[in-house]
């Protein structure tokens, strides 16, 4: 209807300006602090070095309204803890003595060798063997998702590199994650990082500290049981909130999983 029409515009109309307002604002804080900063108050976030109670007030506030979209791929790592446990893992690099010096992360790639994968192949490895370290079961479901996975996408287009690199990251965390190897939607989570033009290394290092260290346990397991409790949780919140539209999910849910 108009009315409809009419208030959908005035939404986002409204939501434009208060986006515009939250992305000058992390603009100008981020011009006041260096990321080194940033970073030092990002960990104190999570419970560490005393740094200026203000600052990270503000920036508390800041993460609440959200990270724009430029900013993520700066941001993210050092606000989920990536950042500073790729650093610490960098100082043990030198065990890997057979990796040579090459600007990537060490660690990393040699975690890619070890599995007999090529760390810049620009293509996908379609071998039917699993890589070292894997079981079977695992390479086959990586392998089936990777052709799933925002296949729209230009990162993910034929002839992209973009399915090299999931493939690679995905089997890095298989090798380094065996209670989960890999499960339904973390091709998702991980895609989501490479369109935030994260580099290789780091959206792998992005993965491990939510799945380890952000979410609640059991999230990303093979019976996503941290995942359905959630959803269940925010069906229970939307019941008493939006009785309407609580009872479409419900409905919807009957007819898919009868």
């Amino acid at each position: 209807s108009e009315e409809h029409q009419r208030a959908a515009i005035l939404y986002r109309t409204v939501r434009a300006k208060v986006v515009q307002a939250r992305d000058k604002e992390w603009s100008v804080f981020l011009k006041e602090h260096d990321l080194p900063t940033v970073s030092t108050m990002a960990t104190r976030l999570r419970g560490r070095p005393v740094v200026d109670e203000d600052d990270l007030c503000t920036l508390q506030r800041l993460v609440r309204t959200g990270v724009p979209v430029a900013f993520r791929g700066l941001l993210w790592p050092l606000l989920s803890g990536a950042d500073e446990r790729q650093r610490a893992v960098e100082a043990l690099a030198t065990v890997f003595d057979t990796v040579q010096a090459t600007g990537r992360d060490e660690r990393y790639v040699a975690l890619v060798e070890r599995a007999g994968l090529d760390p810049s192949a620009p293509d996908a490895c379609g071998r039917t063997v699993p890589p070292a370290g894997i079981p079977a079961s695992v390479w086959k479901d990586i392998q089936k998702d990777i052709d799933r996975t925002f296949p729209g996408h230009a990162l993910f287009a034929q002839g992209a590199d973009g399915p090299a690199r999931l493939q690679r990251i995905l089997t890095a965390f298989a090798i380094t994650h065996p209670r989960i190897g890999y499960c339904q939607s973390l091709n998702f989570l991980v895609a989501s990082f490479m369109c935030l033009y994260m580099r290789e290394e780091d959206c792998y290092y992005m993965t491990c500290a939510l799945v380890d260290n952000v979410l609640p346990p059991d999230y990303y397991t093979q019976r996503l049981l941290g995942m359905h409790v959630d959803q269940r949780i925010m069906l229970r919140l939307v019941k008493g909130t939006s009785p309407n539209p609580a009872a479409h999910v419900v409905c919807h849910q009957h007819r898919t999983n009868p």
